[in-house]
């Protein structure tokens, strides 16, 4: 009998002993073996096979061809050596599946006690201490065994065939709740496997994913586009096509009637021919008239209703803007305590400033909202269900999904390819650090690494070479749509150079002409104007000639690829070249002659003439190309950011703007000197050029038209110049953090200096930063109701599609930040702009912030919550969409841009559910689906009893072949055949509600039905009946006669049978109503067969069902940018929106006093001088975190936006308490009194972070002065703190300079002689020194240090 293994999700099959397992409750001693061998066996055995097997490779063994019952563990088995290896590896995988079976059985007491005798349980319980009392025993024991849980994952995962990575993270993650409540005997939830590995068998018969619909959803919502719902149609295109279409049609209805007297003229000359000749001439002509008639109708109808849904959505969108316009600011924050107390806006951001000031018109805010806003806190116009729109900065974020995807697959193919197996956990290569490690060791030979393979591959499909294998040619395929898509995006926004755009373009920009130039007329007209009026026409005049500056470029451009277009014979694969600087450096000389050989071949360049004021083309002096090549050189070394789209070129013919036929050398001459690892390019290229893709979707327009026309608004609304100053400065400043633009001179030695020290703060005091995520699980419970969290953790052992909704997230774009190497930016700022610099420091930080816990930690509880948010945006749209959701969830929604229309279509999505209650999103399958007439075998089972269930009393359907077999060998079934296909009602039964129906055998006999001829089918009914007639009276006449009722009717109604799902469908629907009509009294069995057919017929001819409908990848992109948004917003990392300007090392003067220092104004921020050093950013360094906290946590619970806004704070306290006793030894522990915990702990849950941070810092810092002391005895300072102008300093400096303070004083001890104490200073600042596991050897090797004489 199948059932599905809850940890990997594969449908697996008990054989032998196991069967045996299913019918006896294991004893006490089962429960023992099988839950030591389950966390140590696959370390055993790993080991064994690698000695037992050292150097017995069979060259002739195929292993995919001999795992046959096992497939589901190919990527495991693909690593047999031979036939012996692959019987031990099965082996070890049917022991495996064996102990499982024995969990899954055993009771909650056999669990307790057999955790109790795993050894390395019993080392956690000395951590809870006899005398320390019941809550500290329970927190410190709950760490540890969290701990411990952590270092056996590690070992065990990798070498267990049957686990998953969410296996992984769910015991880490589940490991610090229940660790600490059964006191260290559980360490993984053992308490729950029983259950769980039971329901899942019970409730899964299949590995099938069933699609989910409701009845009772509201589908008549506009229909979304074949790309986007219309929700994601920005005004500015509605705009564009509600006023021109009805040109468009009026001109096509134009050519309709005259296309139509056309016809009635072709169809008088044909009447009138007479001669054969004359007839075909004009039947031809006939029927070229009607085609055109007919093509032209067709058209104007599709225009029409195109029009009418757009001119509907512009209606709906008018209707809610003039809600918007009568509300008091409707961008800005719900007026509360908190958020309108000088404490909230003491922190000042760009995002908080404009949206709270008052004299800002909305657009402005709109408008900031749209660049940087991240549905992290409330609006008030979400209150009514309106929302913003997802801005650049949600869309890009959301776009990182998109090359992960491909990257997975990547990985699919080269674990295929090379027999390898799991070679991630977390994202971590484990497989590769393995092998490495065993190549060094000479245990296994040399092997393609992983990068290294798809290098190759991908310089292969640059260079235009054929896949050699299947395998390449499936890589290549993942490369080639990734970039086909983006492609055609470019194409689309003009960020690559193309006929169609320029020419649209340039009718744009006459309109936008056209309206400056009314204006500037307007205000010109004027006889006497106000100051106001004066400054608005000098901005309209600037923006006239600066428009049509841009129409003289397009033209230009239009004209140039007119007169040059690019050769059209030979172009390349799309693929953004990033320049390797280094290698050019190292390689000039190499590099030189290849630029050389190019540019003596191809001469010529395209020099603008201003003279013509047209591009000419024109060739070369062969004497000057040395020349020409040591500038190109000078020009790609001189580049501060390789990646920027400024220096973007895709490939050889690629694009058609002449910015990118600067440098034109195809990309396969210059292949050593660019970046061509495909994931390396793919996840820059995603950060540099979504946010600019997803600008250009969503304005229409570059940033510098986007201020000019809101500076404009803010001049007709009378705004001073110094207010619309500073929110020019606000957005432009958030526009160049979304795209990644902040840092104009990375190369400055200030900025240098500031990496180098924050990286060495980071490396040294965050050592125990892992702990201080536990909170992290309370905002998990703040976002989510109850029920829905744990739903969502204990379904993760019951049922795999659970596990499977935590990569939601990941394909949403998050839960990726250990694959980004950004883990480290939850608590630091990050001030590279290049997404490719990721050399040595990028491996170091990545290291440090696995062993610290903070990338695996993160990772857990982003997973935790993907899987429950998953559940709430879609509970919620459904609750939306039918008028039942609360006040607090229309403005949840609306806060995340899912509107009415947008909660329509998630709710109609092909979602899935558990048995539980919980909402399974699966949105890889949300776009392949229509809503059409379907089979009810194409719904899936799931569905139909999730429809139909009630009214036909089936609570299950099975169809897999062999839980058939077994229930039909279980109830005795005997199925019989009449000689006439499918005459007797075999291959279908059910059995209290529980339908079975074997689908392969109706396929088979429907063949047979359909290939019998009438006559001889009506034969055998006859003879059939003749044999009727000569049976004795019984039970098994009585079967016959109904065998032959059903094959005349089948017979009578074949012609509505047109596929064998048709008849499959007849079977199933006759089944199920026999759970809805049962036999009348003394109604005859015949009689009540019949009668049931009549029903099912009726049925199947009349009702049939809706198949749930293809989802617009439109609305896919909103429900995952809703979900990237959601766990950012839950685990905390700063946004732009979040960060004050300081953080970046950046600082606007206003020009009224930068000039009194001779400061000259900056050419992109209107009225300010700016000073950028990277310095300045320093004492921001670890209060990324903080700053989030402050909008997503502190704000949001002011604003009632939490659920259990008491048990969550409590619960981040207490968390917030575990992680602190977990860094700080007994004897300091003890020490504090019960206020200083409370305190402590307050700090430590991010409930008021920023603020609690900065209160300690300002104790310090007065301590440090000599001051009062601002705790006034009641709160105690962190760190025992001497009279210091120095620490003052510090501690306004922050982190790096207090790093460099620290060493210093360890160096000048050093220099006077006190040996002892500087090498312990020095010691103890050593990278990686105060990580949590090394911190008491080096703090009590400082001791020794610092003790000894010298």
């Amino acid at each position: 009998m199948p059932t599905i293994d809850p940890f990997s999700g594969n449908s697996i099959l008990y054989r032998g002993a196991t069967t045996q397992l299913q019918k006896d409750d294991p004893n006490f001693f089962d429960v023992v073996g099988a839950s030591v061998g389950y966390q140590y066996d696959p370390i055993i055995e790993y080991i064994s096979n690698a000695v037992k097997f050292r150097g017995e490779e069979d060259p002739a063994y195929r292993p995919l061809e001999d795992i046959e019952g096992y497939e589901a563990y190919r990527d495991d088995l693909m690593d047999a050596k031979n036939a012996e290896h692959m019987v031990e590896l099965k082996r070890a995988i049917d022991e495996n599946l064996e102990r499982r079976e024995i969990l899954a059985k055993a009771t909650f007491g056999q669990h307790f006690f057999a955790g109790l005798a795993d050894p390395i349980n019993l080392v956690a319980l000395p951590f809870g201490g006899i005398g320390l009392g019941v809550a500290r025993s329970f927190l410190r024991t709950g760490a540890s065994v969290a701990a411990l849980q952590t270092l056996q994952e590690a070992g065990r995962a990798p070498f267990d065939p049957v686990g998953t990575p969410q296996e992984v993270a769910i015991n880490i993650g589940s490991a610090f709740v229940a660790g600490g409540l059964l006191g260290g005997a559980l360490s993984v939830p053992a308490s729950r496997r029983a259950a769980a590995f039971q329901k899942t068998k019970d409730a899964l018969g299949t590995d099938h994913a069933a699609l989910r619909a409701d009845p009772d959803v509201n589908k008549n919502l506009p229909a979304p586009t074949s790309e986007r719902p219309l929700s994601q149609v920005e005004n500015y295109e509605l705009d564009a096509v509600t006023s021109t279409a009805p040109r468009v049609i009026n001109k096509l209805e134009e050519s309709l009637d005259e296309a139509t007297k056309l016809l009635d003229e072709r169809r008088a000359a044909f009447d009138a021919a007479k001669t054969p000749d004359d007839l075909r001439a004009t039947k031809d002509a006939l029927d070229d008239a009607e085609e055109a008639v007919n093509t032209l109708s067709a058209d104007i109808k599709t225009r029409k209703d195109e029009y009418n849904m757009f001119k509907r959505e512009s209606d709906l969108r008018q209707a809610d803007q003039s809600v918007i316009d009568g509300m008091d600011n409707p961008y800005g924050l719900p007026k509360n305590l908190w958020t309108d107390s000088p404490f909230y806006k003491f922190v000042s951001t760009p995002m908080k400033r404009t949206l709270q000031d008052m004299k800002i018109p909305d657009n402005a805010k709109k408008v900031i909202l749209g660049i940087a806003g991240d549905s992290g806190i409330l609006i008030n116009m979400n209150r009514l269900g309106l929302r913003v729109g997802p801005s650049v900065y949600q869309r890009a974020s959301m776009r990182d999904g998109e090359w992960v995807q491909v990257y997975d697959e990547l990985r699919n193919i080269y674990a295929a390819e090379f027999g390898k197996g799991k070679q991630t956990i977390l994202d971590y290569d484990v497989g590769g650090v393995t092998q490495k490690l065993a190549e060094k060791a000479k245990i296994q030979p040399k092997n393609v690494s992983f990068q290294e393979y798809m290098t190759e591959i991908n310089k292969k499909r640059m260079r235009g070479e054929a896949a050699a294998t299947d395998a390449e040619s499936r890589a290549m395929k993942q490369l080639d749509d990734f970039y086909e898509t983006w492609e055609k995006r470019l194409n689309q926004t003009g960020l690559i150079g193309n006929m169609p755009f320029y020419k649209n373009k340039s009718v744009l920009l006459e309109g936008d002409i056209a309206k400056r130039q009314a204006i500037v007329d307007d205000l010109k007209a004027k006889t006497k104007r106000t100051d106001a009026e004066e400054r608005r026409l000098s901005h309209n005049q600037r923006m006239l000639s600066r428009l049509k500056d841009q129409k003289e470029d397009i033209d230009l451009q239009i004209q140039a690829m007119s007169d040059f277009p690019m050769d059209g014979k030979y172009s390349e694969k799309f693929h953004p070249r990033y320049w390797l600087q280094d290698e050019i450096r190292s390689r000039r000389g190499e590099f030189a002659n290849i630029l050389l050989e190019w540019y003596t071949k191809n001469p010529y360049v395209f020099v603008f003439n201003k003279k013509t004021g047209k591009y000419a083309r024109v060739r070369t002096d062969p004497n000057e190309a040395a020349k020409r090549v040591d500038e190109t050189i000078d020009k790609i070394l001189g580049l501060d950011d390789v990646s920027a789209e400024s220096n973007a070129f895709y490939g050889y013919g690629r694009s058609k703007h002449f910015r990118h036929r600067d440098v034109d050398i195809p990309n396969e001459l210059v292949l050593d000197f660019i970046e061509t690892n495909p994931v390396a390019v793919m996840k820059a290229y995603t950060a540099k050029v979504a946010p600019q893709f997803e600008f250009q979707t969503k304005f229409g327009k570059n940033i510098d038209d986007l201020l000019d026309d809101v500076e404009d608004e803010m001049l007709a609304a009378g705004v001073g110049q110094l207010r619309i100053n500073k929110t020019m400065r606000d957005i432009r400043h958030l526009n160049d953090r979304v795209n990644g633009q902040i840092i104009r001179n990375p190369d400055a030695m200030n900025y240098k200096t500031s990496i180098i020290l924050k990286d060495l703060a980071m490396l040294n005091y965050l050592g125990s930063a892992g702990f201080a995520t536990l909170p992290d699980f309370a905002k998990v419970m703040m976002e989510h109701e109850m029920g829905t969290v744990f739903k969502s953790l204990f379904g993760v052992m019951s049922d795999s599609r659970v596990r499977m909704t935590a990569d939601e997230g990941r394909i949403a774009g998050e839960i990726i930040d250990i694959l980004k190497g950004d883990a480290h930016l939850r608590f630091s700022e990050n001030m590279i702009n290049n997404p490719l610099n990721e050399g040595l420091m990028s491996k170091v930080r990545s290291g440090f912030f696995l062993l610290n816990g903070v990338a695996p930690m993160t990772t857990i509880f982003k997973k935790m919550d993907a899987m429950a948010r998953g559940h709430t945006l879609i509970d919620y749209s459904i609750k939306l969409t039918r008028g039942e959701a609360s006040e607090m969830e229309v403005a949840y929604l609306a806060r995340y841009n899912i509107g009415k229309q947008e909660a329509a279509e998630i709710a109609n999505a092909p979602w899935d559910k558990t048995d539980g209650g919980l909402y399974l999103p699966n949105t890889r399958e949300w776009t392949t689906g229509r809503q059409v007439q379907a089979n009810y075998v194409d719904l899936g089972y799931d569905t139909i009893v999730f429809r139909y269930g009630d009214e036909f009393n089936v609570s299950r359907i099975v169809s897999d072949p062999d839980e058939y077999a077994a229930a039909r060998q279980r109830f005795g079934w005997k199925d019989k055949d009449s000689g006439i296909p499918l005459g007797f009602h075999e291959y279908v039964h059910n059995e209290k509600g529980v339908v079975y129906i074997d689908l392969e055998q109706i396929s088979e006999r429907f063949a047979a039905l359909k290939a019998m001829p009438a006559k001889e089918a009506k034969e055998l009914i006859k003879k059939n009946k003749e044999k009727l007639s000569k049976m004795p009276a019984g039970q098994a006449k009585n079967l016959f006669e109904q065998g032959i009722m059903h094959a005349e009717f089948r017979l009578k109604h074949i012609d509505l049978f047109k596929t064998d799902k048709d008849l499959q469908d007849f079977f199933l629907l006759h089944e199920m109503f026999h759970g809805k009509f049962k036999k009348r009294k003394g109604e005859q069995d015949i009689d009540y067969e019949r009668r049931i057919n009549n029903h099912a017929l009726k049925r199947f001819k009349k009702e049939k069902p809706i198949k749930d409908s293809k989802t617009s990848q439109g609305t896919v992109e909103n429900f995952r940018t809703a979900m990237n948004s959601g766990i950012g917003n839950t685990v905390l990392m700063g946004t732009p929106a979040d960060k004050p300007i300081a953080v970046d090392g950046v600082f606007y003067v206003p020009m009224h006093i930068a000039k009194q220092f001779g400061m000259k104004p900056d050419p992109k921020f209107k009225g300010y001088a700016r000073i950028e050093n990277g310095l300045l950013g320093m004492p921001f360094q670890f209060l990324s975190y903080s700053f989030a906290a402050a909008n997503k946590i502190t704000a949001s619970i002011a604003q009632g936006q939490v659920k259990n806004r008491g048990i969550a704070i409590a619960a981040a306290m207490g968390l917030g308490y575990m992680g602190m006793s977990m860094k700080y030894k007994d004897w300091q522990m003890e020490r504090m009194d019960f206020g200083e915990k409370l305190a402590r702990s307050f700090d430590a849950s991010g409930v008021a972070a920023l603020y609690s941070d900065l209160f300690y810092t300002s104790m310090g810092i007065s301590m440090a002065l000599g001051g009062p002391d601002i705790g006034m005895g009641i709160i105690k300072p962190k760190f025992k703190q001497e009279e210091s102008l120095v620490d003052a300093f510090t501690g306004v400096a922050g982190a790096g300079p207090s790093y460099a303070v620290d060493v210093g004083r360890g160096v000048i001890d050093l220099f006077q002689g006190n040996y002892g104490e500087g090498s312990a200073e020095i010691l103890r600042r050593l990278p990686g020194a105060q990580l949590h596991f090394l911190k008491d050897t080096t703090n009590e090797t400082a001791r020794a240090f610092a003790g000894g004489r010298y």
